[in-house]
């Protein structure tokens, strides 16, 4: 049995198994998170990447979370902190959004990495990154594409837990809101990824070398988007 790991954009790592007696490809993802494709021995590996592009949608509705354990005084996204309070005079858990702050009250009797706890304090992490995403995201790609000669139609902020953003054949982006927590280098090249897509729907080298003409290091800053998956363990930095 061949096995090959993969990145695959938008999905992260996958790995390929190739196996004797199989007629068709089969999508899988395994206790631990590895997404896994097993194909027959006589198909190339660029079609099983291919196939892994294709189930993304799949893959976001079935990807398991990664366990998210927050902690006092975290920075969430780019304005905001979570602050865990203790209460002696509460006996449920409750969150709130400021400006600035993430606050989540709880019990006395309960620690704040109790998991009831932390799925309030993750609901309300994840509430704060949109408050900032939609603030902040589509004033940055109008400027990016005023600025590089782009068009595009509407920019929409969502939850997503396979990949940072995406563009449609009629110029419709989609960006990520956990992109709040990324370095603010990355976050315009996931900008400009999705603004070169509307000139090039694909990945070849047309929609490259655009990239590195309006972006050059995109192929670098590429390889450190790899190190980042989307979630509330990330640390956000400036």
């Amino acid at each position: 049995m061949a096995i090959k790991r993969v990145q695959v954009d938008g999905v992260g790592e996958v790995a390929l198994y190739k196996r004797r007696g199989l007629r068709s490809m089969k999508l899988s993802i395994r206790a631990n998170g590895e997404i896994r494709v097993s194909l027959p021995s006589y198909i190339p590996y660029q079609a099983a990447v291919q196939f892994v592009q294709a189930k993304r949608g799949w893959l976001e509705a079935h990807r398991p979370m990664t366990d998210v354990i927050l902690e006092n005084a975290q920075a969430i996204g780019k304005q905001h902190v979570l602050r865990f309070i203790g209460s002696f005079h509460s006996n449920v858990t409750k969150n709130r959004v400021t400006s600035d702050e993430v606050i989540v009250t709880h019990p006395t009797s309960v620690a704040s990495d109790n998991d009831a706890v932390q799925k309030v304090a993750a609901a309300a992490a994840v509430r704060a990154l949109r408050q900032e995403a939609e603030a902040i995201l589509p004033g940055r790609v109008a400027r990016i594409a005023a600025d590089a000669g782009f068009v595009y139609k509407s920019v929409v902020i969502k939850k997503l837990t396979g990949r940072w953003g995406s563009c449609d054949q009629n110029h419709n982006i989609v960006l990520n809101l956990y992109l709040m927590q990324l370095p603010w280098e990355l976050i315009d090249y996931v900008i400009m990824h999705e603004l070169v897509h509307t000139r090039h729907l694909d990945h070849g080298d047309g929609f490259w070398n655009t990239f590195e003409e309006h972006l050059p290091g995109a192929k670098a800053l590429r390889r450190k988007m790899r190190g980042y998956q989307p979630n509330l363990l990330l640390p956000a930095v400036e």
